[in-house]
């Protein structure tokens, strides 16, 4: 598979699971603790490059557990499990080391264009911090990528 056909099964996949990830992300900002000073969404690329990510919210403040537990049932965006019929959400699985491109990259910039669908999808939220979409180590090539100032 090369680089585009990846890209395009990726965001395929991601594109089925915008409503999902619309009131995941409404529940976070309807529950946003009073001291939260920023929001972070991280994409998290599986360590091997074989394609498997999550997408998760995670708040920025004092007291980074008090203000993460408050958002703890709404955190979770995407993310692709494991089961016994194989992975749920199916997202092209490559082989590392196998592929022309980095996996990884390409994980974090079609999952960061997806946050990024899923924000304007709910139309004007205007939330009073920072929002940010940003790759876990560093992954991407769009990241971090503003979403509110």
């Amino acid at each position: 598979m090369d680089e585009l056909e990846y890209r395009t099964i990726l965001s395929q996949v991601l594109s089925a699971h915008l409503e999902p990830a619309v009131r995941q992300l409404t529940g976070v900002l309807r529950n946003l603790p009073a001291k939260t000073r920023g929001i972070d969404i991280e994409v998290f690329p599986d360590q091997d490059g074989e394609g498997t990510f999550s997408v998760r919210v995670g708040l920025d403040g004092p007291d980074l557990y008090v203000l993460n537990k408050a958002i703890d049932e709404w955190a979770d965006l995407f993310c692709v499990r494991h089961t016994e019929k194989g992975l749920e959400p199916p997202v092209p699985l490559m082989e590392p080391g196998a592929e022309s491109f980095e996996v990884n990259d390409i994980v974090v910039d079609c999952a960061a264009e997806w946050v990024q669908a899923v924000w304007q999808a709910l139309g004007d939220p205007q939330p009073t911090v920072p929002v940010t979409v940003v790759g876990h180590d560093d992954y991407g090539t769009v990241t971090p990528l503003i979403l509110k100032l």
